[in-house]
Parts: C-alpha cells; structure tokens; sequence
C-alpha cells in the first residue's frame, strides 16, 4: 500500500491557565503528548479524507478546545482535537470538492507571497495580482475571497507544474516540496514533458523572455532532457538537433577562437541559441540552414568573436577533420557550404543590432536626434526591447539621465507611463505595482486642487514621473518607502511650482477626505499614507534635497556645456562647487570622472576653477597627497616657466596640462594612497607628450634645472630634487623596449578580461577596439622608421594604458557590484517568508571559509575574484555538507548567503572537483572535529550526517537574514563549540546573518 504524505508549515498550541504554577511541567507534557499521540491520529485523519492523486490545500484551521480537566489531560486533549478538526475537515474539503468544477486550472507564476517575487517581477516586468492569504504559498490561486480558513484542490500533476515552474524561476522548490535530489528533478521535468506538454512549453516560452531562468533551465537539466523540449517547439528536428549538438560541441572546442571557453558556458550558448532559434519559428518545421546560421551567429557574438572570420575558420576546420576521416551525423560539411560568409562591410549580427538599438536610445536621451524616419512608436518600441534584452544597460542609461534635467524631461515626454513604469522595475521591482496606482490616483486630485489646477498636464506629468524617479534611484535598497516616495513627490511637485509645501499638504488632505465622502476610492492607499505625513511648519521647511539636486545640476550642466543660468557668477559657480564638494562627495567625484574622459569637459573643470577647489577634488581621490600635490603644484610651474623646452607655453596652458597630468594618474590609480615618484614621472610625461618635447632630453634638463636652482639657495617644499634622482632617464632604445613589453601585456590582459561571461557588450566592444589599437601600435613600435615620432607614440602609449586601466575599473566596479557582492536581496523579502533548507549546520564552519577559499584561489583580497569563483565556493560548500558532486541548484539558498550571490542567480550545478579542492575540504573539517575538541574522534562523515546534513528555515527579521536550525538532543554539545555561530558576517557579505540553534 503506498503512503500518503502530509505537511503542516506550522503548528501553534495556545494555553490558557488561571496560575503560572506548574506551567512549564504542563507545557512539555501538551508537547508530548500532541508530537506522540496527536500527530499519529491526525496523520490517520487526513489518509480518510485524500487519495493519492488529489492534494488538499487548506491555508489555516484553527480550533478552539474550550475548556479542559487538567485531570483528565490526555483524553480530553486527544478526543476534542481530534473530532474538531474532522469536523473542519469535512466542510472545507466538501466546499473545496463543490468548487472544483469551476476552478481553472492552477496558474504557474509565482504569486506575490513568493519570498521572490519581487526580483522575478523587476526583471520580467510582468504584474501579478497580490495573494493575502498565505505567506509562503508558491502560486496564484482564483479564490471566492480572500479570507481564512479556505481550501483548496490540485490535482499531483497540477502540483508538479507549480514545483517546475517555481524552481525555473526561483532555483529553490516551494516549502511543501520534497527535496529532490538532481536525479530526481531531472525525472519530474522528464513526467511533465510526458504528461503535461503544453505546460511545460508554456513555461519553457516564458523562460525564454528571463536570461536567469534560461539559464537555470540550460544549467539544472541533461542535453536529454532539453531535446525532449525542443520536440515540444518542434517535433521533427530534434534528430537534428541532438545530431548537431553532438557534432558542433568538439569542433568547437578545438577551434582557435572558441578553444578557450568554459565548457559549460559553451554548452549554456549552443542551447540558448537552438531554443533562441527554435522558438521564433511560426511552424515546428526548423529550416536547418537558418537554425546552423542563428546559432553559429549567437556563440560569435556572445564571445564578440568577428562572425565571418569565425565561419571562414570553422569551414577549415572541418574539411580538414572530412579528410581525416571524421563523420558528422547532421550533415554539418553540406549545411556550412550553404552558408553564404559575409564581408566585413556586410555583417549583421545580432547583438550589434541590440548595440545600436542601445546607442539610439542613448544619443536619443542625450539630443533628442532619431535617426531619419525613426517614428516616436519605434523608438517606444525598441525601448521596451531593451528593458526586456538588456535591462543593466538601460537602467545605467536613466541613471545618467538624472544627472541632467534635460535629458530626464526627455525620457518623461518621450514614453509612456507603461515604459517609465518597466522602468521604475528596474529600480524596485516590488512597488510597480503601488506607483502605478499613486500615479492614477494623485492626477485628478492635482487636477482639481487650486494651487495646482493650472499647471499643464503635461508639466504635471513630467513633475510627477521626475519626483518618483529621483526617490526610487536615491534609495540604496531596492524595496521602498511608501510614505517616503509620496512625501518626496509632493516635495518636488511644491518646490517646482513655488508652491508652499504645508499648504498644499494641508489642502491635499482636506481634499481627498472630500473626495472620500463622496464615495472615491483609492488604489494606492493615498488617504492612509497621507494621514502619517507630518505638515511642517513654515519656518521647518529646508528642501534640502532639491537645493542640492539644483547645485549638482548646475555644476554638471556647466561642465557640459559651459553654460551658467543668468545673472550667475564664476566665484557663485566656485562657491556651488566648494558646497557641493562638501554636501555630495561622491556625485562631485562621478561628474569629475565622467568629465575625465571628455577632454573639453575636463579643460572646462581646470580653466573655471582655482587651485583650492581642484585640490579638493583632488582631495576625492586620494586624501593623504593633497598637501604633497598642492608642494609640488607651486615647485614644478617656475621652474617649468624657465626650462628652454618650456618657458614659451602660455601660463594658462601650462597649468591645464599640469592639472590634466595629475588628474589623469589619480583616477586611473586603483588605490587611494599614490606614489609619489610614478605621480611626478607621469607628469612630467603628460607635459612632455602634450607639447611634443623629446621625454628623455626633457628630463635630463629639468634635473639640471633643478640642481642649478638649490646651488642658488632655491628651496623645494614637495622634496622635488630627490624624487628626480629617483627617476631613470630612458634612452629611446630602451624606452621602446619597456612600452613593447607594457603593451604586450597589456595585450594580455585584455584577452583574458576578453573569456569573462559576465562583462557587458559595450565593455566586450571596448576590449576589441584596444585591441586593435594596441596591435597597430605595436608594429609602429617595432618599425625603426617611427623612432623619430617617439613622444607621439608615447602620448598614444600613454592614452591607451589610461583607457585599459579605466576600461578594467569600469569592470571590476560592474563585477563587484552586480555579481559578486549580495544585492540586498534581504530587502524584497517580509518577515512571514521563510526558505526551508536541509543543509543548515553548514554554518558551523563559517570561521573557516575565508582561509579555505584563499587556499584554493577563489578568494583575494576579502573578495571573490569573480562570479564563477563565488558559484565554485557555493558548490563547494555543498561538498563539504554532504560529499556531493551532482548538486541540485534548490539545495543551495544558504550557500548563496553565505558566498554573497544573489538568491535569484541561476548556477551551473556540476562541480568537476579537483584533487587539491578535495583534500582541501577533508583538512577544513578535519579542522573544525579537532579545534571542536569535545567531538573526539568523530569522523568526518559521522560529523557531516550529525551536525551539517540540518534542516533549518531561513527567513529575514529586522532587516537582516535569520538562519533557525532544527535541534537535536545531542545539540548539547554546541554549548562547547570554541566559537561564536549566532553572527556571521564574511567580508563579502552585504547582510549580516543572525542564527538561532
């Protein structure tokens, strides 16, 4: 006979008792007796009332026992709960079984108590309705009301649909789940596709539309398994398919272009270009020539690989393994024949349309200039392609915009409230729904409300739309305050229009409570919200957020343009400046960076602004030279003034190119404290370069320069003379020799920052431009005939190791805060989600991460060196728990906390471990049994199935990540654990996580 399964989440005994005493006896033994007595005959009670194929669904039963003898405990307590919860039992389950017939069938999105959903929506855009019922509850379910005590019927499938669909989305298995193992799951997708075809190609559809969920899809199942959804696409080709896939996968790997990707993230693009392809197919008949092209064409341009220099090379590759004998089962020699190779003038590949679609969209935002017979509905359209394809780009996008009053108006007139709302997702993904809603319910009061009744629509639109954005993009987490978006907004709405703030609080309370009378009802909950503004006072009004967002846009507009609004001085713009340097530190040091690479921007910063603000701004950079570069600043410019090579540059010039020259090495140096030496020598190369003078000779004369001047008595504040002593004055043969060996490493660098998955196109773009670059350079370098051009080689030397260097920051920033740091996804969750777990007593082991993961080169400097390194680190952590290699993608939420990746990051789960790895884990828990001297001689394997293999629930309390693990009667022996485990916090961790044992 086979076993039913039950879950209850949760069970809560209340007791009321007329005295304390004995209260603590009488609550052990009610636990006693319901875990042993209670538990069995309920168990028995639900077998009754359920089959095999039908799963009962009832949100809450609450009972209430009355009143019980404490004499006659046990009966009492066992008979009362017992024929109560039959009693619920029967008219929940025969209301449920009435309303069977007219329910549909269950959806398979996440509904909004999913602890995820917040992120799922951010990054699909979609709106999905609110469920208050349960906190955990993985779908969305039609319901008569939404009130306790309701249940509901699914039948097994439907309920293998939602785990499906849950896990592609989130790559964790709702609460009520079994925990499957990688085998496991791969069977259930393998029943689904059997059984329920089409809702498993609808899942698959939508996939398709979320990289992450793609990516799980691809990463968590077997080629087997993908071909037989690729039947669902299209029936006919999947002998192809798989012949294809078969075929491709070593030639690839032995192709000099594609020879150095990762096996899997190969494996990932080959799938996501058939399912890319497959999909957009009207019909299930694949054209196999198209299917070959659009996947060929979907690896080169994932790896910015040149398209036609690609096919020319994969086309030899293969007519040399033919006439070496090899066969290839999908006809692959006759397909390529087909394939007509473009020119270089001719080629059309995709992502370089998707790069010109953005590089529209941003010359859009920026001028105002579509190209010719580029309609307002395109632009409309290639934007919300964008929010879809590439949403990152898009957002770093907005986010300039905001810097700029002119390029935000025109993002706001520009689109529709439905982009501008997608774009709001990608800021905050949980409060679409809500702004959506203040957005349709503040128009009409505005509109009817004397101080604003005046104001164009479209004024009060754009005021609007500017207020939401400048409160969600200001805010460091992505969950936001209701109560403070709307008290922002009113702000900028008042302040816009010079309209007194308490005022129009008070007149906006007063008609809305109006409007309520009168039987207006609110989505946005505006009425409630509004009643817990506080209305200041006249003399408490300091809109300090709107004074500074003006000064910063009146600085950044200068820097831009030159332009000044009217009637405002250049010591007003010094002052401004000077405050701003003050009050906003870091947009100052974002628009000074920005200006750096725009030298008219930067000549603009260096000829507006005195040697005090620069040194400040220098100050942003690095704190401790100021004083160095402010000595060196007043040494270096008379001496400059009398040097033969220099004494005719116009002062003004001169003091530009000393000022470029610092400015230059202080943003491209990595690190904050400077050497003194390199600063000097740089520049001294920049004046040198800038005006043409040989860098040797130039030397050499300011060395004896110098020693002229402190034989006359001259003194140095920056210690100027002996840094010089310190600076080797290269010949023009050896100086060649040193930037041909900076240049090819250089080179280097860049092809391996090239083989990074995770970099952006636009950064991938600028890696093969410097590429070429440095390549021309180099055999200019090589040719004798260029010896006497040698500062213009250097200046192009110097510009491309500044643009690599930038290039590198500009990565590492985009890694650092996107991938390998955790997203503060604490803050999409609630206090009532919870995420169960069966490897909670990993966290016995935290101590000893940071030295395990620096001991096998995943870690440097307090931080993961990238993203495979920090998935790697999840993988093995799950290692160490249970001696595992083939890891289910939902065993891992702890391990994501605890190696800082987003919950929501799909990984790919199979983990080829190497020998040093595995001694390394066997030395770690070795370890811990030995410094945890109470264990003796556990093994390792005793102590994994002991403490490690733990169910616990994670959920989030106070802000932070909470980690409940269940007990054991041997628990005990955590009172002698020789280290603390209530408060973890790795280096590479956002969020402390608090853990109650």
């Amino acid at each position: 006979m086979n076993q039913q399964r039950h879950i209850i989440k949760k069970q809560i005994i209340e007791l009321n008792l007329s005295s304390q005493q004995g209260a603590f006896e009488l609550q052990n033994e009610v636990s006693r007796l319901y875990r042993y007595k209670v538990l069995p005959l309920i168990d028995n009670l639900f077998n009754q009332f359920s089959d095999l194929d039908t799963i009962h669904r009832i949100n809450t039963l609450e009972i209430d026992l009355g009143n019980i003898d404490i004499n006659n405990l046990e009966q009492e307590l066992i008979d009362k709960i017992i024929a109560q919860i039959q009693q619920q039992l029967e008219e929940q389950i025969s209301h449920s079984s009435s309303s069977l017939s007219t329910q549909p069938q269950p959806n398979t999105e996440l509904g909004e108590s999913s602890p995820l959903l917040a992120r799922t929506e951010g990054e699909t855009g979609e709106n999905i309705e609110v469920n208050k019922i349960t906190s955990v509850s993985a779908t969305r379910y039609q319901r008569l009301s939404d009130q306790i005590c309701k249940s509901e019927i699914a039948s097994k499938r439907a309920l293998q649909l939602e785990v499906f669909s849950y896990f592609i989305q989130t790559g964790m298995l709702p609460w009520w789940a079994e925990n499957l193992s990688k085998q496991e799951l791969e069977d259930y997708c393998d029943r689904l596709i059997t059984n329920s075809p089409n809702q498993v190609k609808y899942i698959v559809q939508q996939s398709l539309k979320n990289s992450k969920q793609l990516q799980r899809l691809i990463y968590q199942f077997s080629d087997s398994i993908l071909l037989k959804i690729a039947g669902l696409l299209t029936g006919d080709s999947v002998p192809f398919i798989a012949d294809y896939n078969t075929d491709i996968k070593p030639v690839l790997e032995q192709l000099e272009q594609t020879r150095n990707i990762p096996a899997a993230k190969l494996r990932l693009e080959i799938w996501q270009g058939i399912l890319f392809s497959i999909s957009s197919n009207s019909n299930t008949q694949v054209d196999k020539l198209k299917l070959i092209q659009e996947n060929l064409l979907h690896i080169a341009t994932s790896n910015r690989i040149n398209y036609p220099e690609f096919l020319k090379n994969l086309v030899a590759k293969i007519e040399h393994l033919v006439r070496e004998g090899k066969g290839f089962k999908s006809t692959l020699p006759e397909i390529l024949d087909k394939i007509q190779i473009p020119g270089q003038d001719a080629q059309l590949i995709r992502a370089e349309e998707r790069a010109s679609q953005i590089e529209i969209f941003s010359d859009f935002i920026q001028t105002g200039i579509l190209p010719e017979n580029f309609s307002k509905q395109e632009l409309e359209d290639y934007c919300d392609r964008l929010l879809t394809n590439y949403p990152n780009q898009v957002k770093s996008i907005v986010q300039q915009s905001l810097k700029n009053s002119k390029q935000l108006q025109r993002l706001i007139y520009q689109f529709s409230d439905s982009i501008l709302l997608k774009i709001v997702g990608l800021f905050t993904g949980d409060l679409v729904q809500f702004i959506a809603d203040y957005n349709t319910d503040i128009k009409p009061v505005l509109a009817q409300l004397e101080q604003t009744i005046n104001i164009p629509a479209a004024k009060l639109r754009l005021e609007i739309w500017q207020g939401i954005l400048f409160s969600i993009s200001s805010q460091s987490n992505t969950q936001v305050d209701k109560l403070k978006l709307i008290e922002e907004n009113l702000l900028h709405i008042a302040s816009s229009n010079n309209i007194n703030y308490a005022e129009l609080l008070t007149n906006l309370v007063a008609k809305i409570e109006h409007l309520v009378r009168e039987g207006k009802g609110f989505k946005s909950q505006l009425t409630e919200i509004l009643d817990r503004i506080q209305i200041p006072s006249q003399d408490t009004q300091l809109i300090r957020a709107e004074e500074r967002a003006s000064q910063l846009e009146i600085f950044s507009d200068f820097i831009q343009t030159g332009i000044l609004p009217e009637n405002f001085s250049k010591q007003e713009l010094e002052d401004y400046g000077d405050r701003l340097i003050t009050n906003s530190p870091s947009q100052v040091k974002s628009l000074v960076q920005q200006s750096l690479k725009n030298p008219k921007q930067l000549q603009r910063l260096i000829y507006q602004f005195s040697d005090s603000i620069l040194l400040k701004i220098a100050g942003l950079f690095t704190g401790d030279l100021v004083p160095f570069i402010a000595d060196y600043n007043t040494d270096i410019k008379p001496v400059l003034e009398q040097l033969e090579q220099t004494r005719n540059i116009p002062a003004a010039k001169l003091r530009l190119e000393i000022w470029q020259g610092l400015l230059f090495s202080l943003s491209s140096d990595s690190k904050t404290k400077l050497d003194k030496l390199k600063l000097v020598q740089d520049n001294l190369l920049h004046i040198a370069t800038s005006n043409r003078i040989n860098y040797p000779e130039f030397l050499k004369n300011i060395v004896a320069k110098i020693e002229h001047l402190v034989r006359q008595g001259k003194g140095f504040k920056s210690r100027l003379p002996e840094i010089l002593d310190r600076i080797q004055i290269p010949s023009q043969e050896t100086q060649f020799i040193k930037e041909r060996e900076q240049l090819e490493h250089l080179l280097r660098e860049l092809q391996h920052l090239d083989f990074n998955s995770q970099i952006l196109p636009q950064h991938k773009q600028q890696i093969n431009q410097l590429k070429t670059e440095i390549e021309i350079l180099l055999n200019e370098i090589n040719n004798p005939a260029q010896v006497q051009r040698s500062s213009d080689l250097i200046t192009r030397f110097k510009q491309l190791q500044k643009s690599i260097q930038t290039l590198k920051l500009n990565i590492q920033q985009e890694l650092k805060s996107n991938q390998t740091r955790f997203p503060d996804v604490v803050n999409t969750f609630s206090d009532s989600d919870e995420i169960y777990i069966y490897n909670g007593g990993l966290i016995l082991l935290w101590p000893f991460l940071t030295r395990f993961f620096v001991k096998i080169g995943l870690v440097q400097d307090k931080i993961f060196i990238n993203t495979i390194s920090a998935e790697r680190a999840a993988l093995l952590l799950q290692y160490l728990v249970d001696n595992s290699t083939e890891i289910p993608e939902h065993s891992l939420p702890l391990n994501k906390i605890l190696c800082g990746i987003d919950l929501l990051e799909p990984i790919d789960t199979n983990l080829e471990i190497t020998p040093q790895e595995r001694a390394e884990c066997e030395n770690l828990l070795y370890a811990v049994i030995q410094n945890w001297s109470i264990l003796k001689n556990t093994s390792i394997e005793g102590f994994r199935k002991a403490f490690l293999q733990r169910n616990g629930i994670v959920r989030v309390r106070d802000g932070s990540w909470l980690l409940q693990v269940e007990r054991e009667t041997y628990d005990i022996l955590l009172d002698r654990i020789p280290w603390s485990i209530r408060v973890v916090k790795l280096p590479w961790m956002d969020n402390i996580l608090y853990v109650e044992w």
